[in-house]
């Protein structure tokens, strides 16, 4: 919903008598800006109940919570017993030149579509409610059938103002795009995995955005309010739990966290949920279709937070995902070990309904994880390329992993490979390294060429020495070149540990004279 930027004003006299100027740097434009207030929350005084009431949370901390207030949220805050404090001014939202607009991002993806067209598919799932295009792009080479690829889905630009998450999304698909056939992960990568990237799904908020408004939801304006929260508009599994304030959503259309008339009342969901079914069914799930969907991660900002299944209750055993949710949770400690951010159920940042990650993990059982990046909603471009570097390794690791994403949660990776060539055999040296996932002893290395073949066909390694109470092991593999080609070769390496977990894949090339 478009803000009251004088009722934001009128709220910071009230504590600050004004508010402070901020310099803006060059090529930056930028709105109004914003005094943020701290409000304290324990068992009585939730950020669900404050979310509930139409509060726009921005951050959320064990003890507090941080939102803009307008004057009518102070009153209501005084008069119901709440502590809060003044934070910090901010500026208003900005879009400066590190920021791609709708149509910058449709000339991007037509180029890389047009330079990389045997990698690179782009394809409109979908149409939003002002009638933009919503635009995925598959990146997947021909080496294998689609049929033998598992899938993996990255969801950029749901909530308008969030501006890094489609920039990360852009970048990470360069990367793919650009390093294929040159980095020997990611060619494997490109080979034997479907990779869907959807850099913006809220284009219509996002031209908002362009345009510096705070803008956090769709523009449909069908139901009386100024747009649906596309990430309370996804179903649920449980009934009486869609649309329930109780559980951090709203039936307000004014609300920023209005859920809209029904679930997949916007385009903008259905055409996500059209995605996944084209591939999955209506109830399809990993079991059913192994070469499915197995992998979901929607990023937002902010807070610096990696999170799981279920967003609406800490009651992991709620159908049966007791399991599953703690093969999650090994997954996103994982990738929070990597860089440093916080990882935990999503019921714990608050609650929340109708959101991706519980619809594809309720309805279809696929591994689903909320990405919240950085500090803020408009980072200046030094912060922007810094969250693009610190969530590079989650990406891969996601991508990596989609084949068996809970088999491999707490599995060893593969590290500091290195190869050489002499007298008819491949000498390759490196690391089993547990120590990101659960830091078991580690047991076994496997060496595949060019394909990852079955377990226990290819070559085994010799273990070394360890460190790291055994979290670490060295090893080294000799592989005979007869039967193989000249020319360049890749090594496919897995490693295992004593809880019998094998890890994420790891490559190398090996060029043969």
């Amino acid at each position: 919903m478009k803000k009251n930027w004088v009722g934001l004003t009128l709220a910071a006299m009230m504590l600050t008598g004004a508010m402070s100027a901020t310099v803006m740097p060059a090529q930056t434009a930028h709105a109004a800006n914003v005094t943020v207030y701290r409000v304290y929350t324990d068992a009585t005084h939730t950020a669900t109940q404050l979310e509930a009431q139409g509060f726009d949370v921005w951050e959320t901390q064990p003890n507090f919570v941080e939102a803009p207030l307008t004057s009518d949220q102070i009153n209501w805050l005084q008069q119901n017993g709440w502590s809060y404090t003044m934070s910090r001014n901010t500026s208003g939202p900005t879009f400066d030149s590190a920021y791609h607009t709708n149509t910058a991002v449709e000339q991007i993806l037509a180029d890389r579509a047009a330079r990389f067209k045997n990698i690179a598919t782009v394809s409109t799932i979908g149409y939003t409610y002002e009638k933009r295009p919503i635009q995925a792009i598959k990146i997947s080479s021909s080496k294998l059938r689609s049929t033998d690829k598992s899938k993996a889905l990255f969801i950029g630009g749901t909530h308008a103002r969030e501006i890094s998450p489609p920039e990360i999304m852009l970048s990470n698909m360069d990367y793919l795009l650009n390093n294929y056939g040159v980095d020997p992960d990611v060619t494997w990568m490109v080979d034997n995995r479907e990779i869907y990237i959807i850099p913006i799904l809220n284009k219509d908020g996002h031209d908002r955005v362009e345009q510096l408004m705070n803008w956090r939801k769709n523009t449909d304006n069908r139901w009386g309010g100024e747009g649906v929260d596309l990430n309370r508009n996804y179903n649920e599994p449980v009934n009486g739990v869609w649309g329930n304030p109780v559980y951090g959503t709203s039936t307000n259309p004014f609300s920023e966290v209005f859920c809209g008339p029904s679930a997949f009342s916007e385009p903008e969901t259905a055409a996500v949920r059209n995605l996944v079914e084209s591939v999955m069914g209506p109830t399809g799930t990993p079991a059913t279709v192994p070469n499915g969907f197995k992998m979901v991660v929607d990023m937002h900002a902010y807070g610096n937070t990696i999170m799981w299944p279920w967003n609406w209750t800490f009651d992991v055993a709620q159908y049966g995902a007791q399991n599953d949710i703690a093969k999650m949770e090994m997954i996103g400690n994982k990738w929070a070990a990597s860089n440093t951010y916080k990882a935990y159920i999503g019921a714990k940042m608050y609650y929340t309904t109708g959101d991706t990650t519980d619809w594809a993990y309720g309805f279809h059982r696929i591994p689903s994880f909320t990405i919240e990046v950085g500090k803020t909603f408009w980072p200046t471009n030094a912060d922007l390329q810094t969250q693009v570097a610190e969530n590079r390794l989650p990406f891969l690791n996601g991508v990596k992993i989609t084949d068996d994403p809970y088999g491999r949660a707490g599995g060893p990776d593969s590290t500091g490979l290195n190869v050489s060539v002499a007298s008819g055999k491949i000498t390759l040296t490196g690391s089993a390294d547990d120590s990101k996932s659960g830091s078991n002893k580690n047991r076994a290395v496997e060496v595949f060429v060019d394909a990852l073949g079955v377990r226990g066909t290819g070559t085994k390694a010799t273990l070394g020495n360890s460190t790291n109470s055994g979290a670490i092991t060295s090893f080294n593999a000799s592989i005979s070149t007869a039967g193989l080609s000249s020319g360049k070769h890749l090594l496919i390496v897995e490693s295992q540990d004593d809880s019998g977990a094998w890890g994420a894949p790891s490559a190398v090339w090996v060029n043969l004279p």
